[in-house]
């Protein structure tokens, strides 16, 4: 089986080049395409990669989870690190789309340096080196806050109520302090129809791809060995 990796928020694909380095099997990294829309750059990847077992860390895990709905056959296997079906709530929903807006506001007018800065301060990237969250992020400040604004989970359509719909084998990856995703990773499990399994990484957090690249590698590498055998 192929497995294909999408990387987060801002992030290159060459974010898991840790984790392929790890991996026995036929393994790319997709880069996020510049699309108008959350969905149709979700297809877009899927037209990228072709079908096989998709791995998508936080942003990375939404677009591969829109995709594993709107496109099953290209999605043999869905593993969500770090990741959520979106924002159920329209009032939520609003009122983060207007804090990307703001945000994205802001990251046009400061350096790349400056939102690499901003952003490693934050408390779910723990203590990992802002050199790392750095090396790879995209390149400019604009194609950032365009990312923010088209794929932000203030403008993706929840996927909640659709969660049901899954038939495929999915995985969720959680960090064992990351307490916001694994309560949404035992909240989606519940209304997932198909095969479903929650994976923990111990001490640490939402940032795990960055530190955690054999742990990733390993699980991927056990779900792929279970859908070969199914």
């Amino acid at each position: 089986m192929r497995v294909l990796l999408v990387p987060g928020f801002a992030q290159t694909g060459s974010v898991w080049d840790a984790t392929i380095g790890q991996l026995a099997v036929e393994a790319a990294a997709l880069e996020v395409p510049d699309e108008p829309d959350f969905a149709t750059t979700a297809i877009t990847l899927g037209i990228s990669g072709g079908p096989g077992l998709y791995a998508g860390y936080s942003m990375g895990g939404r677009l591969a989870l829109y995709l594993a709905l709107e496109q099953p056959a290209t999605v043999e296997h869905l593993i969500l690190v770090s990741s959520s079906p979106g924002i159920a709530d329209p009032g939520e929903r609003r009122a983060r789309r207007d804090a990307d807006e703001e945000l994205a506001a802001w990251i046009e007018n400061h350096s790349l340096d400056e939102f690499v800065d901003r952003w490693a301060q934050q408390p779910i990237f723990g203590d990992v080196p802002s050199e790392s969250i750095r090396r790879h992020r995209l390149s400019s400040p604009s194609e950032i806050a365009s990312q923010l604004r088209r794929l932000g989970q203030g403008s993706q359509p929840s996927l909640w109520e659709r969660l049901g719909e899954l038939q495929m084998p999915v995985t969720f990856i959680v960090g064992e302090h990351d307490d916001k995703y694994g309560a949404i990773a035992a909240r989606a499990a519940d209304l997932i129809s198909g095969p479903v399994e929650i994976r923990t990484v111990m001490s640490v957090g939402h940032a795990l791809i960055h530190t955690r690249a054999r742990v990733l590698a390993r699980t991927i590498l056990t779900a792929a060995s279970h859908q070969d055998h199914r």
